[in-house]
C-alpha cells in the first residue's frame, strides 16, 4: 500500500509547484504593465523628469546656433605654428637593452615661435632627462603614451610657459 500512495503525494506536490509558478509569472506580468503605464502616464517622478529633461534640451541646428556660434573655436592655422624638435633616441634601462626612438613637435602661438626656437636646448634636456628615467613597465602598459605626453606637455609648459604652447604631438614613439 506504501507503493501506491507515494506517486500521489508526488503528484500533489507538483501541481502545488506548478501552481506556485503560474501565479508568480501572472504577478510578474501585472506589475511590470503597472508600473510601464504608471511610468509613461508621468504618475511617478521618475518617468516625469526624464522626459522634461529631454524635452529641453537645445537643438544645435534649431534656435540654439547663436549659442554654438559664440563658443570659442580652435586657433587657425594663421595662429599657429609647428615647432618640429630634433629626433631623441634614448636607451631604456631594464634587463635588455632597448631603444626608444622619439620625436614630436610643438604647437606654438605664432608671437613665441622665435622664443621656443631659442630655448630649444633647455626643452631638449627636459624631454631627455624624462625618457632617460622611464622604465620599461612605464611604456608597457596600455595608456602610457597618454600618460608621458601629459608629463611631456607639463615640462613643456615649465620650460616655455603656459602662454607660449598650445600642444605638444608625438610624431615618433618606437621602443626596438
Amino acid at each position: 500500500m506504501t507503493d501506491t500512495s507515494e506517486p500521489n503525494k508526488a503528484a500533489g506536490k507538483k501541481r502545488g509547484g506548478m501552481a506556485g509558478l503560474i501565479v508568480g509569472i501572472v504577478l510578474a506580468i501585472v506589475g511590470g504593465a503597472g508600473g510601464f503605464f504608471a511610468v509613461s502616464k508621468g504618475l511617478l517622478p521618475i518617468g516625469a523628469a526624464t522626459t522634461e529633461h529631454v524635452e529641453r534640451e537645445p537643438d544645435p541646428v534649431g534656435e540654439d546656433r547663436a549659442f554654438y556660434e559664440k563658443q570659442p573655436r580652435p586657433p587657425g592655422p594663421e595662429e599657429v605654428e609647428f615647432v618640429r624638435l630634433p629626433p631623441i633616441a634614448v636607451s631604456i634601462s631594464g634587463g635588455n637593452n632597448r631603444l626608444l626612438r622619439f620625436s614630436a613637435a610643438i604647437e606654438v602661438y605664432k608671437p613665441h615661435v622665435q622664443h621656443v626656437v631659442d630655448l630649444e636646448p633647455r626643452v631638449l634636456d627636459a624631454f631627455n632627462s624624462y625618457l632617460r628615467a622611464l622604465e620599461p613597465s612605464d611604456i608597457d602598459s596600455p595608456g602610457s603614451l597618454h600618460n608621458i605626453r601629459t608629463h611631456l606637455a607639463h615640462r613643456l609648459y615649465l620650460v616655455l610657459g603656459p602662454d607660449v604652447v598650445r600642444d605638444l604631438m608625438i610624431m615618433e614613439f618606437v621602443l626596438t
